[in-house]
């Protein structure tokens, strides 16, 4: 980063403590700062903020879906998030938990954190069945026991079976 540009977001970031800091709309938009630089420090700092000042809403976790697949976040956020997702999430977000749980993330996230990324996503389409009765995330549970990626088909089997949701062979 420049000098220049850099400075300048030091002022901009300066200017913006004097706002009050406990307003969604100010949290939002040092949340999407975070984003639209992919600056993983900073997302980190504000998502911490954020659970601190509790900020977070329906507006800001739209912003952390549109992230939610890319390799420049940092894997704690990526557990955050599902559970964010989960909690505040709209109409997207069985689609957006499906995605998260067969996604890799290439060259920064390796084995065990993916699979924990996945664990995470498939308990939280657990929950939305089984809490919240949404058939769409039971549907998604289904998809993911045939994606053809062994691990996530194996977790979405488990939760299948937890579930009480497996499915039949057609008899002949």
């Amino acid at each position: 980063m420049a000098e220049a540009e850099k400075r300048k977001k030091e002022e901009t970031l300066k200017k913006s403590l004097s706002e009050d800091l406990t307003s969604p709309g100010v949290f939002c938009h040092w949340l999407k700062e975070a984003c639209k630089d992919r600056d993983g420090d900073a997302l980190d700092e504000t998502m911490l903020l954020g659970w601190i000042l509790r900020r977070f809403d329906r507006e800001s976790v739209k912003v952390l879906e549109e992230i939610s697949l890319e390799n420049w976040v940092k894997t704690n956020n990526l557990e955050d998030m599902v559970e964010l997702i989960e909690r505040y999430g709209g109409e997207e977000t069985v689609n957006v938990l499906a995605s998260m749980a067969i996604q890799r993330y290439p060259g920064h996230y390796l084995g065990e954190y993916d699979e924990h990324i996945t664990r995470k996503a498939v308990w939280s389409l657990h929950r939305l069945y089984k809490e919240k009765g949404n058939a769409e995330a039971l549907e998604k549970i289904r998809e993911l026991s045939r994606c053809g990626d062994l691990m996530v088909e194996r977790l979405a089997k488990y939760h299948l079976e937890k579930l009480g949701a497996n499915e039949r062979p057609a008899l002949e």
